[in-house]
């Protein structure tokens, strides 16, 4: 399996989701995103530009190389869009008594995002046509770009196995 497939493993899960709106890939200066005020831009090709919520964006990380294996590492960030104050109508009888302010509108955001984040992996892990182990990081975040979202990034580790051998080079001998 190539770095190319996977990055489409990726991609095939998220447009497999009903919920993921949109996805991305690059660097973090790539993230796309949309002013909650602002009209969306409309770019050369037709295409709405901005982000879609929720939004899953793939940042490449350092891979490594084992003698037997290949280890890549991907920043998966999930993202929706958070409440800046309190919703109207909502600010009393929350749960227990406590009203429900942008705080618990976060935490709710960043719980969905570990979900659609866990829904991505175990449909990568189960629908595998290759051999594949991961090992997962979370990190919560909160408005870390320009519109009011809140999410998940999620370090991923994968690991497949693909020795090292020189059948397939194409050298001269």
């Amino acid at each position: 399996m190539t770095y190319y497939e996977i990055i489409q493993e990726f991609f095939l899960a998220a447009q497999a989701h009903h919920m993921i709106q949109d996805v991305g890939y690059g660097p973090i200066s790539d993230i796309k995103t949309r002013s909650q005020n602002a009209k969306p831009e409309i770019a050369s090709g037709g295409e709405v530009e901005g982000a879609d919520y929720p939004y899953m964006f793939l940042n490449p990380g350092q891979h490594s190389r084992s003698n037997a294996s290949m280890t890549y590492t991907f920043n998966l960030i999930m993202m929706d869009m958070a409440w800046q104050e309190e919703p109207p109508g909502l600010n009393s009888g929350g749960v227990a008594g406590f009203s429900v302010t942008r705080y618990t509108n976060e935490a709710q955001v960043q719980s969905q995002c570990q979900q659609y984040i866990d829904d991505i992996i175990g449909h990568m892990y189960f629908t595998r046509k290759y051999d594949i182990s991961m090992n997962v990081n979370y990190t919560p975040f909160v408005e870390r770009f320009q519109d009011s979202v809140a999410g998940m990034t999620a370090t991923i580790n994968i690991t497949i196995p693909n020795a090292i051998n020189e059948c397939i080079a194409p050298f001269v001998q």
